[in-house]
């Protein structure tokens, strides 16, 4: 059985969770950066005819455990479209340009 004094621990605790932990709006906003950082990896892929980008997000925004300063994980995947292989001598000068 739960005490009074329990119970009030448990509300500060989620209490505290809720403030520094996600919420709707920090998914929302990190939702569409993803998307917009997404988009602009595969605009800027869109003159390579050979190339499939696969853009995926890891850590902890999936998992729904970061905190509201945390970075936010991205890799990029490059396949090969003619032999179904990831691109691994891809140029890191074309990459940031």
């Amino acid at each position: 059985m739960e005490t009074k004094f329990s119970k009030l621990e448990n509300l500060f605790v989620e209490h505290i969770l809720n403030l520094i932990g996600p919420n709707r709006a920090n998914d929302y906003d990190r939702s569409e950066k993803f998307f917009i950082m997404k988009n602009i990896i595969q605009s800027s892929l869109i003159n390579e005819t050979n190339i499939i980008p696969h853009i995926f997000c890891y850590g902890s925004f999936p998992m729904k455990t970061y905190l509201p300063d945390s970075d936010m994980d991205i890799t990029i995947i490059l396949e090969d479209k003619t032999t179904n292989c990831i691109i691994t001598n891809y140029s890191f000068d074309y990459l940031n340009r």
